[in-house]
C-alpha cells in the first residue's frame, strides 16, 4: 500500500525560556521530547520536496520473519522493566509484545494487565505490558537517513516511538549524549505526528520540535531524517517538514554515533492519563526500518 501524501505542514520549533504558544498542548515530557513554544506555518504540497533515496540501505530490517517470530537477535535487543523510562511511563516493557505477523510487518502491542497478576512497576503493579527494541551494542551510524514505514493505533495515552540515541550515553549521560526522535505519536493528537532533537539546553520541554498532519495516522505513512555534518531534516511522505542547522546558537551533539530506538509507550508525561479507550490491545505496525548514506 503506497503511504498516502502529507495534507498540511505545522511546524512548532521551541525556544529555550520563550512563553507557550497555542501550538504547546497540556502534556509535558522529562526526558526525550517537547513543548512547542513557537508556530510556523510552513507550506506544503502533494509533491515530496525530496525523493526515496536511489541506492540501497546499509542497513535494514523487512521483517519478513514467520507469525509470532521475534524481531531478528542480530538487528534488535530487547530493553525490558518497568522503570518509567525517565518519562514516568506506564508499561512494563517485555520480550514478548513484538513479533512479526508473517505478512512483512513487525507488530508491538500494548496490553493491559491485570494488576493483581501483574509485574511490578515503578508506580505499583503495571497497568501494561509492550516491548521496546534498541539496536544498542548491535549497530550505531554517524550520518544517513534513517526510514521507517509505519501504522500507529488507535488510543489517547498511546505513545509509539522511533528514535536514535547518543551510543555514549553511558559515559556522558542525557542529554549530553543526543537524541533524534525521528516520528513519535501520541493517540489524543489524531492525525497528528512530531519530529523533535535534543541536547545540551534544549532537551525535554525545550527540544526543538515539529508537528506534522498527515492523512489518517493510522494507515502506513513513511517517515524519515536526513542526518549530516551540517544538519537533520524531517520528512512525512517525502515532505520536508523540519530543520534544524549546526550553528543554529545552540550546543551540537550530533557528531557522534547514534543507535536505535523502537518502542511503544503507554501514557508518561507526554501520552498522559489513560482513557478506557487505552484498556484495549493496540498494535503499533512497522513495515520496514531502513538506514541509508548520508
Amino acid at each position: 500500500m503506497r503511504a498516502r501524501s502529507v495534507r498540511r505542514v505545522v511546524a512548532c520549533v521551541a525556544v529555550v525560556a520563550a512563553a507557550s504558544s497555542s501550538c504547546a498542548s497540556d502534556d509535558t515530557r522529562g526526558s526525550t521530547d517537547a513543548q512547542p513554544s513557537a508556530t510556523t506555518v510552513v507550506s506544503a504540497t502533494d509533491s515530496p520536496t525530496t525523493t526515496d533515496p536511489p541506492r540501497a540501505p546499509i542497513w535494514a530490517d523487512e521483517f519478513d520473519g514467520v507469525a509470532g517470530a521475534p524481531p531478528d537477535p542480530a538487528r534488535w535487543a530487547f530493553e525490558t522493566g518497568g522503570t518509567g523510562w525517565g518519562n514516568r511511563q506506564l508499561e512494563f516493557s517485555s520480550d514478548t509484545h513484538a513479533v512479526t505477523d508473517g505478512e512483512g510487518h513487525l507488530v508491538i502491542t500494548s496490553q493491559p494487565l491485570d494488576v493483581t497478576t501483574a509485574p511490578p512497576c515503578w508506580y505499583g503493579a503495571c497497568h501494561f505490558m509492550s516491548s521496546r527494541l534498541t539496536t544498542a551494542g548491535l549497530a550505531s551510524w554517524k550520518y544517513g537517513r534513517f526510514e521507517i514505514r509505519a501504522a500507529f493505533p488507535e488510543g489517547d495515552a498511546t505513545w509509539p516511538a522511533f528514535w536514535m540515541l547518543g551510543a555514549d550515553i553511558d559515559e556522558v549521560g542525557w542529554p549530553a549524549a543526543g537524541e533524534i526522535d525521528v516520528v513519535e505519536h501520541v493517540g489524543r493528537d489524531g492525525d497528528v505526528v512530531r519530529g523533535t532533537a535534543h541536547g545540551p539546553g534544549y532537551s525535554a520541554s525545550e527540544g526543538v520540535s515539529a508537528r506534522v498532519d498527515v492523512e489518517d495516522v493510522h494507515d502506513f505513512h513513511v517517515y524519515a531524517v536526513e542526518w549530516t555534518a551540517t544538519s537533520i531534516a524531517w520528512f512525512a511522505d517525502g515532505v520536508e517538514y523540519h530543520r534544524i542547522d549546526k550553528g543554529d546558537e545552540r550546543e551540537w551533539v550530533f557528531d557522534h554515533q547514534f543507535h536505535l530506538v523502537l518502542n511503544f509507550a503507554m501514557g508518561g508525561l507526554l501520552g498522559g492519563e489513560p482513557s478506557p479507550l487505552d484498556f484495549e490491545r493496540k498494535a503499533f505496525t512497522v513495515d520496514y526500518v531502513r538506514v541509508f548514506t548520508a
